[in-house]
């Protein structure tokens, strides 16, 4: 599904967040991992707040300016 989105990006000039190859996620330590995610996609509720959702506004706010 990631390369499906990248080939959109290149056809259509979109921006994209990608957490799923993101070297910056994938550096969590193991206990927070499983605090965070509910299986190897879906976040729990804490793991959308505390930690998606602070990378997602920060690029969203880098793509906007």
């Amino acid at each position: 599904m990631v390369e499906a989105l990248y080939k959109l990006q290149e056809k259509w000039g979109i921006e994209i967040i990608d957490l799923w190859n993101s070297e910056e996620m994938r550096q969590v330590e193991p206990e927070l991992y499983e605090r965070y995610m509910r299986d190897e996609i879906h976040p729990t509720r804490q793991g959308y707040l505390e930690w998606w959702t602070p990378v997602i506004r920060q690029r969203l706010c880098e793509i906007l300016r």
